[in-house]
């Protein structure tokens, strides 16, 4: 696989606090928009369950400090085409441990299927931050999640293959 390219689209967002959850899904919709021409249908189904999930999360779960949502859709050298979204926030301290042992498991569960399937049946008994979406994300799209924390602040990225329409770049 060659290295990508310049990217066909991105899109970087800055919130100076955890944005309203009203402004998760026009998010959505116009990131979506801007590469309606390039992505086949499940390509765009799969990036908007991505990004509406990573959104959520950096909405639910931010503290009072900034937060960010990068996305860009790169084409190799080859021709494929390559979608990173990555959110960074600083979480409420009452949730950093959790965040990082959800993600932890999420990040090393060797069938993503299975591992949606148990937190399915754990989040059943809890009230609320299941981690639900993330693990979503990881067995439906396709996508590999990584995370890592710099200082306070989580970052969170999504990336995997896409398939572009035919006649599209």
């Amino acid at each position: 696989m060659g290295h990508p390219a310049k990217p066909l689209v991105s899109l970087e967002v800055s919130f100076g606090a955890a944005p309203p959850q009203a402004l998760v899904t026009p998010l959505c919709q116009s990131l979506l928009e801007m590469c309606r021409a390039t992505l086949d249908e499940d390509a765009a189904s799969r990036l908007r369950l991505t990004v509406h999930e990573l959104l959520e999360n950096i909405a639910k779960y931010s503290g009072e400090r900034a937060c960010e949502l990068r996305f860009a859709l790169h084409q190799s050298t080859e021709g494929a085409l390559f979608v990173t979204v990555e959110t960074r926030n600083v979480p409420r301290a009452e949730n950093r441990l959790d965040a990082d042992q959800r993600l932890a498991a999420l990040c090393a569960a060797p069938d993503p299927h299975e591992h949606y399937d148990a937190v399915i049946a754990h989040s059943a008994r809890q009230p609320a931050g299941s981690g639900l979406g993330l693990a979503r994300i990881h067995a439906e799209t396709e996508f590999r999640i990584r995370h890592r924390f710099e200082g306070d602040a989580l970052v969170i990225v999504a990336s995997g293959e896409v398939w572009s329409k035919r006649g599209a770049p």
